[in-house]
């Protein structure tokens, strides 16, 4: 279950987002399980990774201690630090095995609950989308209303702004040309009014058609009907 870059490939469906958790509480599970496991094992890798980047510190700690004995007449001392630290990273190690075979478990559990349940979750991913689409169908025609009522105001701010006359000035002669432009506070230009009213023409397109909404019923009538006659 992991790509050649080690990175872990799983299919994961956002059922919080469309308020399927509850109803797919097993497949809620399973994804949460191999999440966490997943965050573990790369923490566990990483501690590796730093472990090993210890051991050249720990090999020079035990060289110095050599140093000192020699220099003190003394018999070398076993190389504890490299030996302790190669210990710890040989322990990472084993730990990032055992979480890489624990993540490549509880995805491959993922992968066939998800493969055996796939017609009815795309049926009710289907359904979650109609629902959003109709909700904002339902909220474009006001969006858009609201939209043309801002312009109409900005556009007779604009209109009743007073002129920027030029600072008083008691020094050279200056241009007396009197700037009669109009005044905003906006800072950033916004989209263009078209782009803004076809895109909530978008939205507002969004909400299936009976038609749509029958042939979906249909589809998952015609799934069901398979699934009952396989399991028969």
């Amino acid at each position: 279950m992991f790509n050649r870059f080690g990175q872990l490939a799983v299919e994961v469906v956002p059922l919080e987002q469309h308020g399927l958790a509850k109803k797919w509480a097993k497949l809620d599970r399973l994804q949460r399980e191999v999440a966490s496991l997943e965050e573990r094992r790369q923490q566990a890798e990483r501690d590796v990774l730093s472990l090993r980047g210890g051991i050249d510190a720990a090999s020079a700690k035990d060289a110095e201690a050599a140093s000192r004995a020699i220099r003190a007449g003394k018999d070398v001392p076993t190389p504890k630090h490299e030996k302790d630290a190669l210990a710890a990273v040989e322990g990472a190690e084993r730990t990032a095995s055992y979480l890489y075979a624990a993540v490549s478990g509880a995805a491959q559990d993922l992968h066939a609950h998800t493969t055996k349940h796939r017609s009815e979750l795309l049926a009710d991913l289907a359904q979650s989308r109609e629902e959003l689409a109709a909700e904002l169908a339902a909220l474009s025609p006001e969006v858009a209303s609201k939209y043309r009522k801002l312009l109409e105001v900005e556009a007779l701010a604009k209109r009743l702004a007073p002129p920027v006359a030029q600072e008083e000035n008691h020094g050279e002669p200056q241009d007396t040309t009197v700037l009669i432009g109009p005044m905003s506070t906006r800072t950033t230009a916004g989209p263009n009014r078209g782009e803004v009213e076809a895109a909530l023409a978008y939205l507002a397109s969004l909400a299936p058609t009976g038609s749509e909404r029958s042939a979906r019923e249909a589809s998952v009538a015609e799934t069901t009907i398979v699934g009952d006659a396989g399991a028969a």
